[in-house]
């Protein structure tokens, strides 16, 4: 049975455009998202590339132009109103801008286009602090996207945790932290992402890096079958190199041991989390598992909270990310399929 999964747009490596080489490359100099490895190749695919790299180069360009236009009418902007610019009409045109470059780049399915849409997106979070556009709901995936699964819950948890202080956090006053979480302990309780304002979006996201993790643990297991009596951490990273999804597991090799014991764990805060998704939303899990594809490539919905149209965007948000994490949508699907088992067993 063939899956929405499996044809849907995956993100294209930073390679050459026509012979797929990965050495020797230069961006083309329009989008800046493309490569190619010589001019004779550039030359080759300029006409299927044309209309992409001049949409792209347009909204580099306008950019840049907005930036001007602020900087000649406020010199100071970027010193009075950092952290409180969509506060400021002023600064307006500037960020719909960066805004629609990032979405832009996005929809190039090009890594260094989600390399470039992901730094413009913290850039506008860095100048804009309290995130009255939903930034960080976009920018989240796109961590996963580019393999980066421990900044990933390191920016989740510290919204998750800001979001729920009780004391306040001052948005405008950019002498204090941000986005300060650095190497949090990915398989650590998840309890302060789940309370009655958890969004959906975010639910889905911190789902995804457990399941990653999961299906990483997974593979240590069988290479440790395989490898027995040689099976030190160091070697079963070797030959893993390559095939990790994220860098959860490059960047905490202690993980790389006791896999029973941190499958138990993920299974646990995956049921958890699946469970919190349901009651955030219930129209996203089994729209995941089996979309309609020209919904997805539509444009994004007017929504209210739970209804069908906000898990559209979300899924809109995070769908490529968990298409390009191999495995990933079949291995939920295994999860509910296991548990909807034990649930029919338990009430017989």
């Amino acid at each position: 049975m063939t899956h929405v999964e499996d044809i849907f747009p995956k993100l294209i490596p930073k390679q050459c455009e026509i012979c797929k080489s990965t050495t020797n490359l230069s961006r083309c100099g329009g989008c800046l998202a493309y490569f190619y490895c010589n001019r004779s190749h550039q030359l080759a695919g300029r006409q299927e590339h044309k209309d992409t790299c001049n949409t792209v180069k347009k909204a580099r360009q306008t950019v840049q132009e907005e930036e001007q236009k602020l900087r000649q009418s406020q010199p100071n902007a970027f010193d009075t109103w950092l952290g409180s610019f969509w506060t400021v009409r002023e600064t307006r045109p500037y960020m719909q801008a960066k805004m629609m470059l990032s979405e832009t780049l996005i929809r190039t399915y090009h890594r260094q286009g989600i390399d470039d849409a992901l730094a413009n997106f913290l850039d506008m979070l860095r100048l804009s602090r309290s995130d009255n556009r939903g930034i960080r709901l976009i920018a989240g995936p796109l961590f996963l996207r580019v393999g980066q699964d421990q900044e990933c819950y390191d920016f989740l948890k510290w919204w998750a945790i800001k979001s729920n202080d009780q004391n306040g956090y001052d948005w405008h006053d950019t002498s204090l932290p941000y986005l300060d979480i650095k190497d949090a302990d990915v398989l650590e309780p998840i309890d302060v992402f789940l309370n009655d304002y958890a969004m959906v979006i975010p639910l889905v996201t911190l789902l995804l890096i457990k399941v990653r993790l999961l299906l990483e643990i997974q593979a240590v297991e069988k290479v440790r079958e395989i490898l027995q009596p040689h099976a030190t951490p160091e070697r079963i990273m070797k030959e893993l190199d390559g095939l990790l999804l994220g860098n959860c597991l490059r960047r905490r090799v202690e993980l790389v041991d006791n896999e029973e014991e941190h499958l138990n764990v993920l299974s646990a805060q995956i049921g958890s989390l699946l469970t919190a998704v349901g009651d955030a939303n219930p129209h996203i899990i089994p729209m995941l598992l089996e979309p309609d594809l020209d919904e997805l490539m539509g444009p994004p919905l007017p929504y209210t909270r739970g209804s069908k149209s906000e898990a559209l965007l979300g899924l809109q948000y995070t769908y490529s990310a968990w298409c390009e994490s191999a495995g990933a949508i079949q291995g939920l699907r295994n999860v509910i399929r296991t548990a909807i088992q034990d649930l029919r067993q338990s009430e017989q």
